[in-house]
């Protein structure tokens, strides 16, 4: 018997707890705070079949926030947020690592162009002349009269301005004949074989004539033997002379013939 009504008791304040929520929850709410609202408490009671009564405590209790529509109503969808950059650290330090990177190329260029000056070896006049004139044998195997011609005859028009420290302006053949002779760097002999080979050289640049293979071999046995000769009397007038040699000579004194 006990047992039975303990669990008829158990059933019906389960039953009250239940009723008791479906009111809090069914409850017209007015007049709410902003602060929130909270239902009164609900106190069942129960009447058992012996004719007892018994009230038990609200187990249920309900609590809202503010229902103001005017402030807490949904609310309406805004503009995305823009999160600002910093980009003034970013554009500083771009400038400064492209500044670096132009600063170091021409360091390196500066560095090696310098590099490359304190290695390059000056040759004399006369030794440079044999050397480019040595270069010019492919033209011979190559059969390139015209090119062949330029090149030999540059050679030697370049050996004797170094060599005679003279300048070197662009002219004709006949202008530079002129000059040696008229400022008597090379006379004589000399000066006639300096005249004939430029001739020959201008036949192939400018008139198409061929030399064939020996021609060419003949030109080239002729520009050595001219830079020869006028190196060796050049040295011959520098010691009779007296003048040292890395000393420029004077024009009008030094004859070649």
């Amino acid at each position: 018997m006990r047992i039975r009504s303990a669990l008829f008791l158990l059933f019906l304040c389960l039953f009250g707890i239940q009723i008791s929520k479906e009111t809090a929850l069914s409850s017209e709410i007015k007049g709410l705070e902003p602060e929130g609202y909270k239902n009164p408490r609900q106190s069942p009671l129960i009447q058992f079949s012996n004719g007892s009564k018994a009230s038990f405590p609200s187990l249920a209790q309900l609590s809202v926030p503010s229902l103001d529509r005017q402030t807490e109503d949904i609310r309406d969808i805004r503009n995305l947020l823009t999160i600002p950059i910093p980009w003034l650290p970013y554009a500083i330090a771009l400038v400064v690592t492209a500044g670096i990177l132009i600063l170091g190329f021409f360091t390196y260029r500066w560095v090696m162009s310098h590099k490359k000056k304190a290695n390059e070896t000056f040759l004399p006049p006369y030794e440079q002349a044999l050397l480019d004139l040595h270069s010019t044998r492919s033209l011979i195997n190559s059969a390139k009269d015209k090119e062949f011609s330029s090149a030999v005859s540059d050679v030697v028009r370049y050996f004797l301005e170094r060599q005679f420290n003279m300048p070197a302006p662009e002219s004709t053949t006949e202008e530079f004949l002129h000059r040696i002779t008229d400022d008597r760097l090379i006379k004589g002999k000399l000066a006639d074989a300096f005249s004939e080979f430029l001739v020959l050289c201008d036949l192939a640049k400018f008139a198409r004539h061929s030399h064939g293979r020996v021609g060419m071999q003949k030109l080239y046995r002729k520009a050595e033997s001219l830079i020869e000769e006028t190196y060796l009397k050049h040295r011959m007038q520098i010691s009779v002379l007296g003048t040292k040699q890395n000393e420029k000579p004077v024009s009008k004194t030094v004859e070649l013939t």
